[in-house]
């Protein structure tokens, strides 16, 4: 099915569910803050597996969503049928957004996509496991001892992340007979 006829399905489900009457919904006493938010809750999981857009897209897409039809800065046609004291802010909702552990992952991951775009993850497996060799239980040790020794510097999932983009030139040729290799 074309991405664009997914897209007008999704939507056309979206705006069924969001102005449905509540009585039809077959929850009990559900209000039209929480009616709302499963309608973008269904639609997100819509995108996520027809993969109408990319998931960044889709999550950007429900904050979006969530700030425009139950914050408190919604247009006042959409804030006029919420419960005042249920609203959620836009500050809360953004605040999603920018939660410390999210840009921890998010750093965490730039700088393995980064070491592996640039090569830096084949040229720091050469220049730091050169003196060890090719015995896998050196090779295990020097990785243990490069890992301990980058997560001084660097949060330990930027540290985890880049270790990975590390290992995978070593994995590519590995003696699948050696005992050693299954502990790498």
């Amino acid at each position: 099915m074309p991405p664009v006829i997914k897209l007008l399905l999704i939507t056309a489900t979206f705006l069924g569910l969001f102005f449905l009457p509540p009585e039809f919904i077959p929850i009990a006493g559900i209000s039209i803050e929480q009616q709302r938010v499963l309608a973008i809750f269904i639609v997100a999981t819509l995108l996520w597996v027809s993969e109408a857009v990319p998931a960044y897209a889709t999550s950007l897409l429900i904050l979006g969503m969530l700030s425009i039809t139950v914050s408190n800065t919604s247009p006042y046609f959409l804030r006029a049928a919420l419960d005042p004291e249920s609203m959620l802010s836009y500050k809360e909702i953004l605040s999603s957004l920018a939660a410390p552990v999210v840009v921890l992952f998010l750093g965490g991951f730039f700088i393995a996509i980064a070491a592996t775009k640039y090569k830096l993850d084949i040229n720091l497996a050469r220049v730091l496991l050169k003196p060890i060799g090719r015995d896998y239980k050196k090779v295990m040790l020097g990785l243990m001892a490069i890992t301990a020794f980058f997560s001084m510097f660097m949060s330990n999932t930027a540290t985890t992340a880049m270790m990975l983009t590390l290992l995978t030139p070593l994995l590519a040729d590995v003696d699948t007979k050696d005992n050693g290799a299954k502990g790498v």
